[in-house]
């Protein structure tokens, strides 16, 4: 696998279920849901996630039923999605990637004006 395939970056959800190519059988007996999760947002904004284990979280949802395959995924609405989202960038540290807070914020906060 190419390593542009672990840091490729996902930030268009599939909430409508997309019907996938099955290749050889699908047992009868096998029907349901395997939901997995991982970093799929690698940027915001301008600014990258610089580690593998960093970038907001996409959960991706494969259901299996009469021998189809539907796939769909979805960002998981996190504080730090939230947050990062609003300020057009990267806000909180995640395991290798240093986050910005807010400038002003900040300053006030050692100042004293903010509480």
């Amino acid at each position: 696998m190419e390593e542009s395939t672990f840091f490729r970056h996902s930030d268009n959800p599939t909430l409508k279920p997309k019907l996938g190519i099955v290749k050889g059988v699908i047992p009868d007996w096998l029907k349901g849901s395997l939901i997995r999760n991982g970093a799929g947002i690698r940027q915001v904004g301008k600014e990258t996630y610089s580690h593998f284990f960093d970038g907001l979280a996409i959960i991706h949802r494969f259901h299996i039923d009469n021998g189809q395959v539907t796939y769909n995924s979805r960002q998981l609405d996190s504080d730090s999605y939230k947050r990062a989202m609003a300020a057009k960038r990267i806000v909180l540290s995640e395991f290798g990637t240093l986050g910005m807070p807010d400038p002003c914020d900040t300053y006030f906060s050692k100042k004293g004006y903010l509480s």
